[in-house]
């Protein structure tokens, strides 16, 4: 009876509380849980992570370009040729080998029959870290040496190519490589090694992601190119941004990447160097260091706008961009959340996100940075999602076309390892 009656006496006492005007105070909300891939120690550099040369379709050999890189304040690069020439392993993949010449893949002036560009049948990637083959024209590799007076580092890569699309690969294992329409065991060598996996240039799926994820196993990728040079100098779909939202709201947990794409010398309008870059988080210069950078999204894409501030304390992401006259908090379905047309900006988590991402930049121009998304974990996807894919074991897995499947329960997915 007692206990009964202190209940009643707190009933009581509350509604004279309350009667009074007084108030019982509010529960407190919770502090979203957000991940902040840019909370380490470190410095800031630029990288490009998809370039070409005379060893595919670049206009450089390997030490030109890099050169060219090393003095415009590059620290990180990775040289990405294509997987569509012939005979690029200089005989040396006897398994692979589709005749007993070694072709003129090199230009070097002696012409061969058979030379196939676009075969890939005898494709090699080449370490250009490393000394050289004895068979490779183009001997230079990086030294050691310059690696450890600054802060340069090159990773092994390459352009792939699957059925219509083109896959990234930083920190490919120097090995063969798979002709097109061949198969995509690439994609697990990468992901083995440590390496990163990225669509390249996929703007023209803008609005179509649901048909890009019932055809290509997005599972696969770590990243996708959200800014293309060479497309954006040749006034293509080179902005991927809105499949990258359509992407993040249907439950994928993809890093954006800008890249050069350079084919070309710098006196040419398209394709040419120092278009697109990355900006990239690093605490030490060494190539285990960038690919742990890349897999935590310790970086942003950028045509020329610099993060000064970039961040989040307590319950808010702080922006500073001294460069940009505008910034956007961009959200699920690719909401415009907020805008402040200023350099510097903040935003407060509402509770709701499961993203936000930054975009800094110039009001009517392509001159802008991309922060990767602020994941708030716990919280529900925006939409429906395709029933996720098995983890890659051993080849990116083209689907069939399929009729749009029935609606689905949404569940973030955890970012792909």
């Amino acid at each position: 009876m007692r206990r009964s009656g202190a209940v009643g006496f707190a009933c009581i006492a509350l509604l004279a509380l309350q009667c009074g005007g007084i108030q019982p105070p509010a529960p407190v909300p919770a502090r979203p849980d957000v991940r902040n891939p840019y909370c380490k120690p470190g410095w800031w550099t630029r990288g490009n992570f998809h370039m070409h040369t005379k060893h595919s379709d670049g206009a450089y050999s390997g030490q030109e370009i890099v050169q060219l890189y090393r003095q415009n304040g590059y620290g990180v690069l990775c040289i990405s040729d294509h997987n569509q020439w012939g005979d690029q392993d200089g005989g040396v993949l006897d398994d692979r080998q589709i005749d007993d010449v070694v072709h003129d893949w090199n230009g070097d002036g002696v012409i061969h029959p058979l030379h196939v560009p676009g075969s890939g049948v005898e494709a090699y990637v080449r370490d250009w870290s490393q000394p050289a083959p004895q068979w490779l024209k183009d001997g230079w590799h990086l030294p050691q040496l310059l690696q450890r007076q600054e802060p340069m580092v090159l990773l092994p890569g390459a352009e792939a190519s699957i059925g219509g699309w083109h896959v990234g690969l930083v920190g490919y294992p120097t090995s063969y490589i798979e002709p097109p329409r061949g198969s995509t065991g690439f994609v697990a060598r990468t992901r083995e090694a440590g390496g990163f996996v990225y669509l390249a240039h996929p703007g023209e799926w803008n609005g179509k992601a649901l048909a890009l994820a019932r055809r290509l196993d997005m599972n696969a990728f770590h990243g996708l190119e959200i800014a293309n040079g060479l497309r954006l100098t040749k006034g293509d779909a080179w902005d991927a941004t809105p499949l990258w939202d359509e992407l993040l709201t249907m439950g994928y947990r993809m890093w954006g990447m800008g890249n050069d794409d350079a084919h070309t010398t710098l006196d040419r309008r398209e394709a040419q160097p120092f278009t697109v870059f990355n900006v990239v988080l690093v605490s030490e210069a060494t190539p285990e260091a960038y690919l742990e950078a890349l897999h935590r999204g310790s970086f942003y894409a950028s045509t020329g706008v610099y993060f000064t501030r970039l961040g989040v304390v307590e319950d808010e992401i702080i922006v500073e961009a001294p460069l940009a006259g505008e910034i956007a908090f961009i959200g699920t379905g690719g909401a415009r959340l907020q805008v402040s047309e200023s350099s510097a900006a903040r935003y407060r988590f509402r509770g709701s996100e499961t993203y936000v991402r930054v975009e800094a930049y110039q009001p009517g121009s392509s001159t802008a940075a991309w922060s990767q998304p602020f994941f708030v974990d716990g919280a529900p996807c925006g939409s429906p999602l395709l029933p996720p894919s098995p983890p890659v074991v051993d080849e990116l897995v083209l689907r069939p076309q399929l009729d749009p499947p029935a609606a689905t329960q949404c569940t973030c997915l955890a970012p792909n390892p």
